[in-house]
């Protein structure tokens, strides 16, 4: 028994490992066995297994137990579900550090933004000094001339002290631009890290019932074999001949004919390590015996002429045989 379900569902429910042994390769599909080992207890209970490509044919589906000794398992129902599963690029702690790298440029953002603030009111009071010292010495240069100098030397500190803030805004503002840019990086990383995949796969729901003897209340080992078709999977025959030429003869040789299977699969699935089987078969066809009609057989006395007459046929018949090495 199989179900589908048409829209994928969001799971966290973990499927066991399945591994495909057998693969017969079709013409225009593939049918593949896999077996998937479990351990169970005695009575019903829900087994999920995975992969399975989406594509799988839900009606083909069997599932058989593979069973030993005592112990009885019976398949009672088999469905075939779509799940989505969802993956993130990073993982928890790899989140947590790029939020960490985001939260510690934003904070020093902030403190750049208030030393530059502070830098400017700075640069902005020398600078309104440096215009009051300029005017106090153009008004003491008309005057008393003893007055002169300190206001010089006022007027260079003064000076001096406008460059020094002038640079430290600067190279404040450098910092802030840095800070910017890291925030800029971390915040794309952040985004990045964020950013949910959904991964397409097939589970099996297997319900079975195990029966065991009375005694026997513990887990056992049970062997599941999965058959179903899938498409995207097909074979086709390959020839190559090669003429080997007779030495003393050249116009004489021999045609060696060397027939191989190519096999292609995308069904998503891994085969690795399997048997594979080539079939020219075509399951999609429907096939029916011909129908049978009466063939009839009377008998009749010989007529005057037939007793009379003999006849006798000949056939002359070419046999020939067709092969590798040739002949007739």
């Amino acid at each position: 028994m199989t179900d589908t379900t048409e829209t994928p569902v969001v799971t966290d429910t973990p499927a066991l490992t399945t591994r495909a042994t057998h693969v017969t390769f079709f013409e225009d599909r593939a049918q593949v066995t896999r077996r998937a080992r479990i351990q169970a207890r005695p009575g019903q209970q829900l087994v999920v297994l995975g992969g399975f490509s989406m594509m799988i044919n839900d009606p083909s589906l069997t599932v058989e137990p593979i069973t030993s000794g005592a112990t009885a398992a019976r398949v009672l129902t088999a469905r075939v579900r779509r799940v989505a599963r969802e993956e993130r690029e990073v993982g928890a702690d790899e989140l947590r550090d790029r939020t960490r790298e985001r939260d510690t440029a934003r904070a020093a953002l902030d403190r750049l933004s208030r030393d530059i603030e502070r830098a400017h009111a700075r640069v902005t009071r020398a600078r309104t000094l440096e215009s009051a010292a300029l005017a106090q010495l153009a008004h003491a240069s008309v005057g008393d001339p003893g007055e002169v100098q300190p206001w010089r030397e006022a007027l260079e500190h003064l000076r001096d002290e406008v460059m020094q803030a002038t640079e430290q805004e600067a190279s404040l503002r450098a910092d802030a631009a840095d800070a910017r840019a890291t925030i800029t990086r971390a915040e794309a990383r952040l985004a990045q890290a964020g950013v949910v995949h959904h991964r397409y796969e097939a589970t099996v729901e297997v319900q079975l019932e195990l029966r065991a003897d009375e005694d026997d209340a513990q887990a056992l080992d049970l062997e599941l074999e999965l058959k179903y078709f899938v498409p995207c999977a097909l074979w086709r025959p390959t020839h190559r001949a090669a003429l080997t030429r007779d030495p003393e003869d050249p116009s004489r040789g021999t045609i060696t004919v060397l027939t191989q299977g190519a096999a292609w699969q995308s069904t998503g699935e891994v085969w690795e390590d399997i048997t594979c089987a080539f079939s020219t078969a075509r399951p999609t066809q429907a096939a029916e015996p011909p129908r049978l009609s009466d063939d009839r057989l009377n008998t009749r006395p010989k007529t005057e002429y037939e007793r009379r007459t003999i006849d006798v046929t000949a056939q002359d018949i070419t046999i020939s045989t067709a092969g590798i090495s040739g002949g007739a």
